[in-house]
Formats: structure tokens, C-alpha cells, sequence
């Protein structure tokens, strides 16, 4: 599948059906994130990788979008390791924002389905997973298997057209 096909075909999975990750797909998950571009190459993205089931019950109380996912990948970065620009500040946020979104898309070409969660309560995930202070959680990325009754959202597939969000030249401008 080509990769066109598959940023068409991936949607926001919410029933998984709780079949573990096998290891060797964990880590080539991983590795893409890894190999993610950074600014300056500072490589801050930190990933916790949440996969025990104790681990994942404990992670029920700091997020209620997990449904049943067997493996989460605590995204974060590192404050200390971001690249700062003197007037648009760090960029810890973007740097981890395109690691996760290689490491979604290797999961989803290795046949998984994920879910970006953004709404969970920090101050709780931080103490479950014992972050410093300056390891910032931004988001977590669920997969796993799909369950059978799994089918993307009425809306997933209805797109605006590009003349409408994409400008030529000059804002506003229709390409």
C-alpha cells in the first residue's frame, strides 16, 4: 500500500480488541519515531512505552480514551534537549508531534489501529509514570489490534477540497 493510500485508509480507532503487540512490531514502531526529523536534530521526543496490563489499568485512570488498547506509547519531550528559536520559542511540541505521527503510521502499515489522545489528566500521568520535570507529556498514541465490530467514524471520510484550504501564491489565492 502506498503511502497516500494509507494516511486515506487510517482512522481514530476506538475498539480495540485488546490482542497484544507483538514485540518485533513494537520496536520497529519505535524505530520510526526514532528517525523522525527534528529541528536542529535535537531528537528531544521521549516515549514511555505502556504495554503490562496492570500498567495499562493504572493508565484507565488518567485517560478515559484507551478502549482497550494493548499498548500505549506515552509521547513527551525532553525541555532541556528542544530547540528554542529566540522569537517563536521551543519546538519540543512539533519535534514530538512528527515522531509520533511516523510512529502511527508504521503501526497502522503494520495492519494496527491507533488513536492520538491528547485528553488525559497530566499531573496524574506524570506521577503513574514517574516523568522529571522536564520530560513533557504532549500526547498518547493507543494501538492495537482492531476488534471486529471496529469501522472508522461516520464523517472519516468526508474531506474539504484543496482549493478550499490551500492557497496559491498569496492567502486566498485557490490552488
Amino acid at each position: 500500500m502506498d503511502f497516500l493510500e494509507l494516511a486515506k485508509n487510517r482512522y481514530s480507532e476506538r475498539r480495540f480488541s485488546g490482542e497484544r503487540v507483538n514485540l518485533q512490531d513494537v520496536n520497529r514502531i519505535l524505530e520510526a519515531g526514532r528517525q523522525a526529523p527534528s529541528c536542529v536534530n535535537k531528537q528531544c521526543t521521549r516515549v514511555v512505552v505502556i504495554d503490562d496490563d496492570d500498567e495499562l489499568e493504572r493508565l484507565d485512570s488518567c485517560t478515559r480514551f484507551r478502549f482497550g488498547a494493548a499498548l500505549s506509547l506515552c509521547v513527551c519531550y525532553d525541555t532541556h534537549s528542544e530547540w528554542e528559536q529566540r522569537t517563536l520559542g521551543g519546538y519540543g511540541k512539533v519535534d514530538t508531534s512528527i515522531a509520533m505521527t511516523q510512529m502511527m503510521y508504521e503501526a497502522e502499515s503494520l495492519g494496527y489501529g491507533t488513536l492520538i489522545v491528547a485528553g488525559f489528566d497530566e499531573e496524574r500521568l506524570r506521577e503513574l509514570l514517574k516523568l522529571p520535570d522536564d520530560i513533557l507529556p504532549v500526547m498518547l498514541l493507543m494501538v492495537g489490534c482492531r476488534s471486529e465490530q471496529s469501522t472508522p467514524a461516520r464523517l472519516h471520510f468526508e474531506r474539504m477540497p484543496l482549493s478550499e484550504t490551500v492557497s496559491h501564491g498569496v492567502y486566498g489565492n485557490p490552488w
